[in-house]
């Protein structure tokens, strides 16, 4: 887990410039292997985007106390990646995870955006301690 905002934000914006981390498989595919394939087997070997969802959950965990330093400086950029605002819409987590429904990245953005999950948990629990007596406000796409 990510020891500070800081680090987690790194990680969100790595997972935006490799959505998909690095292969674990890669050094097993053969020149023969078709692109498409190699492609399949980068994003079942999960990385950028799991790993940044990942990190979120497990900081939101540890940090129960600090949930407004992360919407501060962190809601927006995991907001901004992962729907894409602003971006073209090929680079956004959902349309990455939309492409590959099974691989362990679309898994745990699945996990990450469950109503149930612990990102929900801590909107309800910011808005429930009134931290944004305003409310959210979604970012628009620029």
């Amino acid at each position: 887990a990510p020891q500070s905002l800081e680090e987690l934000r790194g990680l969100i914006q790595a997972a935006a410039k490799h959505p998909t981390g690095p292969s674990r498989g890669a050094a097993i595919l053969s020149a023969s292997v078709s692109p498409s394939r190699k492609k399949a087997a980068a994003h079942q070997a999960g990385g950028g985007i799991g790993q940044a969802c990942n990190a979120v959950a497990s900081w939101l965990r540890q940090n129960p106390d600090d949930h407004r330093a992360f919407f501060d400086s962190t809601f927006r950029l995991l907001l901004q990646n992962a729907f894409g605002l602003g971006k073209p819409k090929n680079t956004s987590w959902l349309y990455i995870a939309s492409r590959h429904p099974s691989s362990s990245d679309a898994k745990h953005l699945q996990s990450l955006l469950d109503p149930h999950g612990q990102l929900m948990a801590a909107i309800v629990e910011a808005d429930a301690r009134c931290l944004y007596p305003s409310g959210f406000t979604f970012p628009i796409e620029a």
